[in-house]
């Protein structure tokens, strides 16, 4: 399939194909909580250092944050699905060097292969989703499927860790990997599509150094704050991880072919989804941080139980793949994830109460709707990322919500864990006669509190475990309204910047009225300026295109749908010369006050007519005077045959006094096949007495100085 071709609908072996691609998210999932319980038995086989275990443990996320910017890009540009058949056979490499470790030192470097391989499954399986379900509606479901997939193997995880565990070695937490991966690497040849960017460039080396210094020693502070607090080893990846994080930015604006295009984050819909994907996995981790502890400690169960009674939660998310795409079909995506968000700080807030509340029904209830609340949003705001973009970008997007995802965990249990500690300490009221070194151990945590206990003396034993017990409810608590909170901001601010991105309509039946039709004359206001009226004169006819009316029609639909009136938007719009839905599309239906830029270049671009429409959007960008958005749409339009947009972005320009980008943007109009772009900026430039880039212009195309009648002529020509 074609990045580009948004038609039709997926079929049966794109559907076996998702099976394909959630069985190797299940898989990942798994392989990122599974090791947690295989820790006291592989210590005591390889007897690591401290260090060595929390590398152990560790290194493997590192990895993974710090490769998925790089490894989406490079996707898009080798290709996706090469990328996924790579990485898995790396991964089963990997997993098969991590079960046959002989020393702690060989399992760190299996753990950091595995996160490097993890990095290339993880963005190649969504942005092969994006491409292989064009349709809206399915691609919501399909979204759905692979989060679900991602929850339910993070739930599982230690299930089948302990399962393994209690029948083989610690190796057998790795070996699990390898009949899933050759599964992959047999059906996936088979059934998942080929996809890659049609204009791939180099892989921007620097910026991928950058991005990984940037990323780890960002994950590495927030990781070290949350066990250890903060000290001088902190202070020092966060400084490298903000000035690397500063010379990324910086290289990315510049670079011909970032590996990240910041422009994404111009979007309100495509920034407000990655921050409420953020907020969301944030709000989970942090809940999962405690709720374990409180589900053991203070309510009893055993570990086994404890993640019995965390299922309603895993269940409740993977119900959201049946939902979510028939609830954006109806509600919109920003929408579903404030619903969502809101929704699940019901959830968090019920948890909260559960400890007052009789028996386990609250806590049932509570975790089943905080389940579906951040499942929803977490989908609907994968599915919103990766829609904003065109298909030949799916690969970097994906690593965006990827990364946001991996940021949004370790954030989660760094300061929400903090916050609850800090908590806890402060609600602790140990016996007074207790001693010192005791109360101190029971102040660490209410895990350590419990061990300190045992060593007490038998008077102390039950109030150090009843204080312990409720300073760690009382925390959770407040923490727990915390984070409610935050899940409300977060709900309201999706609603305000997210649009809800359903497909538009243009009801081609109702034809404009005469009396409303695009005169041209508002429209062509933006191609004047210093050049007075022989701009929009110039711009008039270009290769037969009626660009003024193309603006004035885009300007006038948008300007109507932001009085809510639906209908005559949609006419004007398709009055205009361009594709018509990507102009529609500007225009959020739901609040009529928002555009939705990303979503109308998409349908642009997959339009019957990119050319045309992309000139249209162009028109638009230079109506508004942004400047760098308008040159690139230009240039993109005259890569589908369409230069004259590039004429166009030059003579807006040259009537805002941008003479030299004026200069250049004609001189690229004529390489792409527009001849006379020189021609009309000279002409401009006698009307506004710019004598020095009018002799250069003459001199460049062999013309004399025009004159009126001359104008007439190339209009009369054309």
């Amino acid at each position: 399939m074609d990045d580009n071709e948004e038609v039709g609908t997926a079929g049966l072996r794109e559907w076996l194909g998702l099976a394909v691609l959630v069985l190797a998210v299940l898989l990942l999932a798994v392989d990122a909580t599974v090791l947690s319980l295989a820790v006291p038995s592989l210590a005591e086989d390889l007897n690591p250092s401290a260090p060595q275990l929390l590398w152990i443990v560790d290194v493997y996320s590192f990895a993974l944050a710090g490769l998925l910017v790089t490894m989406g890009n490079l996707g898009d540009r080798i290709g996706r699905k090469r990328l996924l058949l790579i990485g898995a056979a790396g991964f089963g490499v990997a997993s098969l060097l991590a079960a046959i470790a002989p020393s702690a030192a060989w399992l760190i470097a299996a753990r950091a292969l595995l996160g490097v391989a993890g990095a290339t499954l993880m963005p190649s399986t969504l942005s092969l989703i994006r491409t292989m379900f064009p349709d809206a509606r399915q691609r919501t479901t399909a979204i759905a499927a692979w989060g679900g997939a991602a929850t339910a193997g993070a739930a599982v995880g230690p299930l089948v860790g302990g399962a393994l565990l209690q029948h083989f070695w610690w190796g057998s937490v790795f070996v699990i990997n390898l009949p899933v991966m050759v599964l992959l690497l047999i059906t996936g040849a088979w059934l998942l599509p080929e996809s890659r960017s049609p204009q791939s460039a180099p892989l921007d080396v620097l910026g991928a150094v950058l991005s990984v210094a940037t990323i780890i020693p960002a994950v590495y502070a927030i990781k070290l704050v949350a066990g250890e607090g903060f000290d001088i080893t902190v202070a020092v990846a966060a400084a490298v991880a903000t000035v690397c994080g500063w010379l990324f930015v910086a290289r990315q604006r510049r670079a011909a072919a970032p590996l990240l295009d910041l422009r994404l984050f111009r979007s309100k819909a495509f920034s407000g989804a990655v921050a409420a994907n953020v907020l969301a996995i944030f709000a989970l981790s942090g809940l999962l941080f405690y709720l374990s502890q409180y589900l053991q400690l203070v309510r009893g169960l055993q570990p086994l139980a404890a993640g019995i009674a965390q299922s309603p939660m895993t269940l409740a998310s993977l119900f959201t793949a049946f939902l979510a795409g028939w609830l954006v079909a109806r509600l919109g995506r920003g929408g579903v994830i404030a619903g969502g968000l809101a929704c699940a700080a019901a959830g968090v807030a019920t948890v909260a109460a559960a400890e007052v509340m009789p028996g386990y029904g609250w806590l049932v209830a509570g975790l089943a709707v905080t389940g579906f609340g951040v499942g929803l949003a977490l989908t609907v705001t994968t599915d919103a990322v990766v829609s904003a973009v065109p298909g030949e970008r799916a690969g970097a997007a994906a690593a965006v919500s990827e990364t946001g995802y991996e940021l949004g965990a370790a954030l989660g249990i760094a300061l929400l864990g903090s916050l609850h500690t800090a908590l806890y300490r402060g609600h602790l009221t140990l016996p007074t006669d207790l001693a010192d070194d005791l109360a101190e151990r029971a102040r660490e945590s209410i895990a350590s509190a419990m061990t300190a206990a045992s060593d007490a003396s038998a008077g102390l034993r039950e109030p150090m475990v009843t204080a312990s017990q409720e300073a760690f409810v009382a925390a959770m608590q407040m923490t727990s309204a915390v984070t409610a909170a935050l899940l409300v901001a977060a709900a309201v601010v999706s609603w305000r910047l997210i649009p809800a991105a359903t497909s538009p309509t243009v009801d081609r039946k109702d034809p404009v009225p005469s009396s409303e039709a695009p005169i041209g004359r508002t429209g062509l206001s933006a191609l004047r300026g210093a050049a007075g009226r022989t701009a929009a004169t110039i711009a008039k006819p270009l290769v037969g295109q009626d660009v003024g009316g193309m603006l004035e029609a885009s300007v006038t639909g948008v300007k109507i749908a932001q009085a809510r009136q639906f209908d005559r938007a949609d006419t004007q719009a398709a009055a205009a010369r361009g594709e018509p839905a990507a102009l529609v599309a500007l225009v959020d239906r739901r609040t009529a006050t928002r555009l939705d830029w990303l979503q109308a270049e998409t349908l642009a671009r997959t339009s019957p007519r990119p050319g045309r429409a992309l000139t249209a959007l162009t028109a638009v960008r230079a109506k508004r005077r942004q400047w760098d958005e308008a040159e690139r749409l230009a240039g993109e339009a005259a890569r589908h045959n369409a230069p004259t947009a590039l004429t166009m972005t030059a003579l807006a320009m040259a009537g805002a006094q941008r003479w030299m980008d004026a200069r250049r943007l004609a001189a690229e109009a004529v390489r792409h096949g527009d001849r006379d772009a020189l021609v009309h900026l000279a002409e401009v430039c006698e009307v506004a007495g710019k004598t020095d880039l009018l002799v250069e212009l003459t001199t460049t195309t062999m013309l004399t100085p025009s004159r009126p009648d001359d104008r007439e002529d190339l209009n009369d020509d054309r």
